[in-house]
This record gives structure tokens, sequence and C-alpha cells, in this order.
């Protein structure tokens, strides 16, 4: 076992009981040089790894709302070993995502497992496993899939919510009228079409 995976198993395990912010300090004074100076590259590389999960991830952590809030689904897992915890992605809506769902194995084995979300808070259909490089079917609001030894799975779906405010004909967040009150899924930096001027600024 890897301390970086059981560092990324602890940050999960953090992330899904609430935390929204992880520090690492280099603290090794041993080599003489000063904390951090002479780490180990492969530390250096996992530590920015852990980085860049994070920012992906951080439109959901930073959105305040998660499985403990009615807002989010409420997830159950089979294995008792695997903790789980929803998120709704803040202002990424009409680009596929809505809900993420991360998963961390507190066992030192594989396990497989189902996840079961609130009935009818997902889409059916593709569901993206983040740094993986791969999708799973959602199939009446259960994932079904495996995890390493100490791993981690983190899970992008569409929700319900969004799909409705698409069928409705809801804020476009590339192109908002004057006069069109922006929210947390409208007219934001994040989705700007144009390296110019923001989308829905009007002079």
């Amino acid at each position: 076992m890897r301390v970086a995976d059981l560092l990324l198993m602890d940050r999960y395990i953090a992330w899904i009981h609430g935390s929204q912010g992880v520090m690492y300090f280099a603290m090794d004074w041993s080599a003489g040089g000063g904390g951090g100076r002479d780490m180990p590259a492969w530390d250096r590389s996992e530590c920015e790894r852990l980085g860049l999960e994070g920012a992906e991830l951080t439109p959901a952590l930073a959105s305040g709302v998660n499985s403990s809030d009615a807002g989010a689904p409420a997830v159950v897992v089979s294995d008792k070993r695997v903790e789980a915890a929803a998120f709704v992605e803040t202002g990424r809506l009409d680009v596929g995502g809505g809900i993420i769902v991360l998963v961390a194995n507190t066992a030192n084995e594989p396990l497989a497992f189902n996840l079961s979300l609130t009935p009818g808070s997902v889409e059916d259909g593709a569901a993206v496993v983040l740094f993986a490089n791969r999708n799973l079917t959602v199939a009446d609001c259960v994932i079904s899939d495996s995890v390493d030894a100490m791993g981690t799975r983190a899970y992008r779906l569409r929700s319900n919510a969004s799909a409705a405010q698409s069928a409705d004909g809801g804020v476009n967040i590339l192109a908002c009228a004057p006069g069109v009150q922006p929210d947390s899924t409208s007219c934001g930096f994040e989705t700007s079409a144009n390296v110019g001027v923001p989308d829905g600024v009007y002079a």
C-alpha cells in the first residue's frame, strides 16, 4: 500500500464527512534542508495530483449541499466498509453535471459495491468516473462498481432537476439576455464562451 493512496483515501473520507479544505505540509528536516526543499519527487507529484482532484471537485465540495441536506440525494452503500456521500455541483447543471458522489474504501482489500441514490434524483444512463477515463451505467438510481483496497472513486451524474431545467428552456448559461438575473448556473465566468467580455455583460 502506497503512502500516497492512504493520503488520498484520508482526503476523500474528510470530504465525505463535510470537510471543505485539506492542507499538507512537508516537515522533513532530516536531510538538513528546509522543510519541503528536499522533498522526494514522488511526494511533490502526488501532492500536485491531490490538488488537481480537489480543484475539479471544488464546485461540489464548496456548494455546501451534500447528503446530509435535503438538497442532495441520500446515498446507501451495499457494503458498510465503503463510505460515500453525494454533493450538488454548483454551476454545472447545464453541462452534464449536477451530482458528484465520492466513495472511499476503508478496507484493506478490493471490494465490489452498489450505490443506491434517492429514487428519482438522477437520470439513468452514463455516469462519468472522474480521474479514471471511463463511464458507468446508472439504472434506477443505482451504480455498481468496484474499488481497490483503501481506494477511492468519484462519479459525476446528471440530476433529474437539471434535466427538467433544460427541458423547460431554463436560463442558458452561455447567453443570458438583458434583464435576466444571473444565478449560480447562469452567466458565469466558468462557462464563458469567449476570451473577451464575459457573457451576459452588456456595456
